[in-house]
């Protein structure tokens, strides 16, 4: 008789659950939600951000992707009678965005407020130009 190994597929969504729980930190996921609304001029982009400061979140646009990265590091340091405890953290994030072609790249307006970066993005100004052909 020859050994049967079965192999269940039942819990390995929750196996990999359980692995990106344990191997990513708890109080932040590896990219945060974004909200990303059409306005009449352009877009505006709301990422949360909670705990980050705006000093911690940068924002770049180059060669029409848009970056956004966030760094927090934290130390919590509790003093007793018999012990020193300290606890460090380390969160960041990325996230990058293709632009539309008709997007002005300087001109984004940015502002942070209670864990929240909201960007307004710009489209330039419809420059199309028509040009009759002449059908010989």
């Amino acid at each position: 008789m020859y050994p049967v190994r079965i192999k269940s597929q039942a819990f390995t969504p929750f196996n990999r659950l359980m692995e990106d729980l344990f191997e990513n930190d708890f109080s932040f996921a590896a990219q945060p939600p974004v909200n990303i609304r059409q306005t009449e001029n352009g877009f505006g982009i709301e990422l949360a951000a909670p705990g980050f400061t705006k000093e911690e979140i940068s924002v770049h646009v180059e060669n029409k992707v848009l970056r956004i990265k966030g760094e927090h590091n934290a130390q919590k340091q509790e003093n007793t009678e018999k012990y020193t405890r300290k606890e460090f953290s380390k969160r960041s994030f990325e996230r990058s965005f293709t632009l539309p072609a008709d997007i002005k790249e300087d001109d984004v307006k940015a502002s942070f407020t209670d864990g929240v970066l909201r960007l307004e993005l710009t489209r330039k100004e419809n420059t199309k130009t028509v040009h009759a052909v002449t059908i010989g």
